[in-house]
């Protein structure tokens, strides 16, 4: 497959939704990416109990529940920033 940009303008109906769809691909890629470090920060050394409190779990399975949290974001994260079709998707077209 080429690696080449192809330039859409959306100056039709399917355009501007492929353009669209692009630009907010893109966002969601950009702000799974900033909430993971954020999470990294809050989860250093394992403390889960700390992204716990931020996301504002509770009780006694808050930290396993922040930690399964952090680790699909993480997966998540990893799929989409790697050579994924959503990251050549974003590259060639946005």
């Amino acid at each position: 497959m080429s690696s080449q940009h192809i330039e859409v303008s959306g100056q039709t109906r399917h355009g501007a939704q492929l353009r669209s769809l692009v630009n907010q691909l893109a966002s969601v890629q950009s702000e799974l990416t900033r909430t993971k470090a954020v999470y990294d920060q809050l989860a250093q050394d394992g403390d889960y109990q700390a992204l716990a409190v931020a996301l504002g779990l509770t009780g006694e399975k808050a930290p396993a529940d922040a930690e399964v949290i952090y680790n699909l974001l993480a997966s998540v994260v990893s799929e989409q920033t790697g050579k994924s079709g959503t990251q050549q998707f974003i590259s060639r077209l946005g």
